[in-house]
């Protein structure tokens, strides 16, 4: 549910990783996995509408033209980035409110200044890879987060998602902290409800606000107690 973009060596940004949420294929439209370029970019785009979209439309009563001109009704947004994959882009959305849903036909949609933003730095040729990972781990200080996405596995109700990807990305990261144990009823409780949200799972598995919200309770009742005791 997010693009991450490694600037090449030499450019401005070479050393940083850059991020954005996205807007994905829903259930029977799912975007396609796999390794794949950058084809063509193009600022105001018009929109080509495959005869699978065009024929649901016609089934529910709302044809499409058969070329949707550049402008505020385009679903494709003012920047698109064609991809390998025939009929698949990157693109921005006339909806943002789609955006960190699975409620495309298969394209990646990206809010308006993101799309500009990524337009901006990259080049045909990019190379992009397109990876189904629900699960990500990462240190915060000495606190490690997990936040987990429902994979498109969960989207087939016969086939069970599995959490052996994340148990051993769990070990790999842990393995040289052995001082912090991981909360691995935490783990559990974010892998059976992915919604995106960060969690805490080692190093007490306690959320910095968390802390400093008890830490501030605690404090004060440490004074009022102290005043209480005075003479």
């Amino acid at each position: 549910m997010r693009l991450f973009y490694f600037p090449p060596e030499g450019s401005a940004y070479a050393g940083k990783v850059i991020t954005y949420p996205l807007g994905i294929g829903r259930e029977g439209w799912a975007t396609p996995l796999g390794n794949t370029r950058i084809t063509r970019t193009k600022a105001n785009p018009t929109w080509t509408p495959p005869q699978s979209i065009k024929d649901e439309h016609a089934a529910k009563g709302d044809p499409l033209p058969d070329v949707v001109p550049a402008g505020p009704d385009n679903p494709l947004g003012q920047h698109a980035l064609y991809l390998g994959f025939p009929t698949y882009l990157l693109h921005g959305t006339n909806k943002p409110g789609g955006i960190g849903l699975r409620v495309s036909h298969g394209c990646i949609r990206l809010y308006p200044e993101d799309v500009a933003a990524l337009f901006s730095m990259v080049n045909p040729g990019t190379p992009v890879r397109i990876i189904d990972q629900p699960y990500k781990l990462g240190w915060l200080g000495d606190t490690l987060y997990i936040e987990a996405h429902p994979s498109d596995a969960s989207d087939k109700k016969d086939t069970p998602q599995s959490h052996t990807s994340l148990v051993k990305g769990i070990i790999d990261k842990t393995q040289d902290h052995p001082e912090f144990p991981v909360d691995w009823d935490r783990a559990q409780a974010a892998m059976d409800a992915p919604n995106g949200i960060p969690k805490a799972i080692g190093q007490g598995s306690r959320e910095p606000e968390k802390d400093k919200a008890e830490n501030k309770q605690a404090t004060g009742e440490k004074a009022r107690n102290n005043v209480a005791k005075k003479p």
